[in-house]
């Protein structure tokens, strides 16, 4: 018998059963109150990705990655809409949406640290709808081998590695257990439904040869069993309201959901988009010893700090977050088959986002580099082309120097129509916040509903980009011209693109399309494409007709849209000539954002029936206003379309190629001055800074209503001094505002010279 192993097993249980009464946490630098200010940290916000900072250790986890085992061992569906983003985990959750969200045990963010009175973590889930919906485990393995727990406790079904301490909590308790199985409650944790987070603090007495060690930490979640205090099992078949699903019809398949510590995932086409394959793995051979972290806790202590910055040449998972209040969660939106096209409500509620980023190969930090926003299809996610289509990343990104996002847009079928609208400005906005992007360099493209995106977002705000890739529909959804768009929906006209081509005069665009297209109807596009041409408006559109609508994002073949993004690196905010539809019903005053205007002409309004109409409204929704203007203050060149035809042998397949190219026409003298044609508006602003017009000299305009006669405001933007003007003669009122001057005018239908004088 061993009597010494025996003697120092029982003092290691006195030790861990002492009761002590540290009430204040003394000495403690974060504390379990429900208040994380005291978690200071830089965080990576990048899925994956650990660093040290500020003494604190802090993981960012996959967001939406949280399926459990893997135990069939094949791709399987989501419970949400996911048609072509399977998981390889086959774990679901309670259908007791109010409970459990379909989310409530994802992992976001972990971080961990230590000081003189104890090690502490808070870990923030991605949806906390009640307080003890989740559980989640921290093991730490200190490297007490004699003493190590093999088969972890609370029933989460891991048997490696063993450990030498495991902390359970599930918002509402918080236990400790030991090498040798002895269990006790810690009494020091808080759960803040605010902000997601549960805390723990645990003090080194209850951590016996912990403190200052190299250690290696595990972290899981699950479900917690209120009726067992520990973690809920996975039985197989459906869930119920109450219990999860798809476990093994044998039992013992563990009950963990996700995993923190992954770092290296893998994406695999019709296997898992949701960076999970390697974690689910694991948790189906109860084995995460490749998932976890080494940390050396005296540098927690000393409040080290590691730098770190992202590899180029590498996909990542960016994580934001975003000030829309959708609620927490994933809606299932659609649980009885009705719009199997979709719909703009949000799929993914929760506050924080991620978003597909390829950072180029050859990006050097503070250099400005090009950026190609890239929508996912319908049925996808983010992580679509580095699954599917990853040469996307070599041709589109590395090859142009180029980042590459592609926005989650709040779900799989929003269609970027309104949350998924916004939420690629937000995502774009983060990225131009943390790297250094080329404003005048980024580009806008997709794939069938990221197609549709490329239309409906290059064309409402055309002059937030260079250039324009669209590999998809034109409507919003199904469009067989010359019926509308199908099914009617309060989109069926404001989701229309064609109706706004004319805005696409300084936005060059590709168009890919295939004739044997199952989901998007070849009569559309090739309808599309047309309307470009009869506007004479810039663009290439490849004709595949023997292709069908998967063919060519699996072909993967990029390199014609690479060359035509390159062949219009940079927007140009100063056209000599500009065009602009604006329609009411297209705005999107739910999220404060009105499409009035490009380049330098802004603030339309429409005069007839009203210049304010929801989609849908059948009674305004066809109204439009446009301007049709052109500078003479830069000088240049008016511009002719010229139309031509190609062949284009592929790869990846065989197209007819057609396209309208603009060719310098007749000069234009510069001078002072602009023409503007108007249509059906009340009001409309100019920028002389990028008309190159100087407000200091005299100013003449030509303006030409083609309808919509009436009072008209006429604002010109730049630093005006006193003026006097004069409208076919007659003076006009002038008067001063922010930033320009404002012209009282009354427009009959036809030609009327304005004259604006110093």
């Amino acid at each position: 018998m061993n009597w010494r192993r025996i003697a120092f097993g029982a003092l290691l249980a006195l030790a861990f059963a002492a009761t002590f009464a540290t009430p204040a946490n003394a000495g403690a630098t974060h504390r379990a109150d429900g208040n994380v200010s005291d978690w200071v940290g830089d965080p990576t916000m990048l899925s994956g990705q650990t660093r040290i900072s500020k003494g604190e250790l802090i993981y960012d986890d996959w967001l939406y990655d949280d399926y459990g085992a893997d135990l069939d061992q094949g791709p399987n569906q989501p419970a949400f809409r996911g048609n072509l983003a399977p998981t390889q985990g086959d774990y679901r959750y309670p259908t007791d949406s109010g409970r459990y969200g379909y989310n409530a045990a994802d992992i976001r963010q972990l971080r961990v640290a230590a000081d003189s009175w104890g090690m502490h973590f808070v870990v923030f889930l991605q949806t906390m709808l009640q307080r003890d919906a989740a559980a989640v485990t921290l093991a730490i393995d200190a490297g007490q081998h004699r003493y190590d727990l093999d088969q972890w406790p609370d029933g989460v079904g891991v048997t490696a590695p063993g450990a030498d301490y495991f902390v359970t909590s599930w918002g509402t308790g918080s236990t400790i257990t030991n090498g040798i199985g002895q269990r006790r409650r810690l009494p020091f944790q808080a759960t803040k439904l605010l902000d997601n987070s549960l805390e723990v603090d645990i003090p080194w007495r209850d951590l016996p040869g912990v403190r200052d060690r190299h250690v290696r930490l595990y972290f899981v979640s699950g479900l917690f069993d209120p009726s067992t205090g520990s973690y809920m099992q996975v039985p197989s078949g459906s869930p119920t309201a109450s219990r999860p699903g798809g476990g093994s019809p044998a039992g013992g398949n563990g009950a963990a959901f996700d995993v923190a510590f992954d770092p290296q995932e893998t994406f695999t086409r019709l296997v898992s988009h949701w960076g999970e394959e390697v974690q689910s793995q694991a948790l189906a051979q109860h084995d995460v010893s490749a998932l976890g972290q080494d940390v050396d806790l005296a540098r927690l202590e000393d409040g080290a700090t590691d730098p770190f910055a992202p590899t180029p040449g590498r996909f990542y998972n960016r994580i934001f977050r975003s000030p829309q209040s959708y609620g927490e969660g994933i809606s299932l939106k659609n649980p009885t088959g009705q719009n199997v096209g979709g719909s703009p409500d949000p799929q993914f509620r929760s506050p924080y986002q991620p978003y597909g980023l390829y950072i180029p190969r050859d990006y050097v930090p503070g250099t400005s580099a090009p950026l190609l926003i890239n929508g996912h299809s319908l049925d996808v996610n983010q992580n679509e082309y580095e699954a599917v289509s990853p040469n996307l990343y070599n041709q589109l990104g590395d090859q142009r120097s180029s980042f590459v996002i592609t926005p989650l847009a709040r779900g799989m079928d929003t269609w970027y129509i309104d949350s998924g609208f916004e939420d690629v400005l937000e995502a774009w906005n983060d990225a131009g916040a943390h790297f250094s992007i080329d404003a005048d360099r980024t580009a806008i493209g997709g794939y069938s509903m990221g197609g549709y995106m490329t239309y409906r977002m290059g064309m409402l705000m055309p002059d937030r980009f260079s250039a324009a890739a669209a590999y998809g529909p034109p409507a919003y959804q199904l469009w067989i011209p010359p019926a509308d768009p199908q099914p009617p929906s309060s989109y069926q006209f404001a989701g229309q693109t064609n109706n706004i081509i004319t805005n696409a005069l300084d936005l060059p665009y590709e168009m890919n399309n295939s004739g044997a297209d199952e989901l998007v109807p070849p009569e559309g596009a090739l309808a599309q494409a047309q309307t470009f041409t009869d506007l004479g408006r810039t663009h290439d559109f490849y004709f595949y007709p023997a292709a069908d609508h998967l063919a060519l994002v699996l072909g993967d073949e990029w390199s014609h849209t690479r060359d035509f993004l390159d062949a219009h690196p940079r927007r140009d905010l100063s056209p000599v000539e500009l065009a602009y539809r604006r329609y009411p019903a297209m705005d999107l005053p739910q999220l404060r954002h009105r499409f009035d205007g490009a380049y330098w002409a802004g603030g339309m309004v429409v005069r007839t029936p009203t210049d304010s109409c929801a989609a849908g409204n059948t009674a305004c929704e066809r109204s439009f206003g446009q301007v049709d203007a052109t500078t003479y203050g830069l000088g240049g060149n008016r511009t002719v379309p010229v139309d031509y035809q190609s062949v284009y042998p592929g790869p990846p397949l065989p197209a007819a190629v057609t396209g309208t190219v603009r060719l310098p026409g007749a000069s234009i003298a510069r001078q002072n001055g602009f023409e503007a044609h108007l249509q059906n508006l009340q009001a409309i602003s100019f920028d002389t800074s990028h008309m190159g017009i100087d407000p200091a000299q005299p100013i003449t305009a030509s303006l030409e209503v083609a309808s919509g006669p009436g009072p008209f405001t006429l604002t010109l933007r730049g630093a005006f001094g006193p003026v006097t003007a004069t409208l076919d003669g007659q003076p006009v009122t002038v008067t001063p505002v922010s930033g320009g001057i404002e012209l009282a005018l009354n427009l009959g239908t036809g030609q009327h010279q304005l004259v604006v004088s110093p």
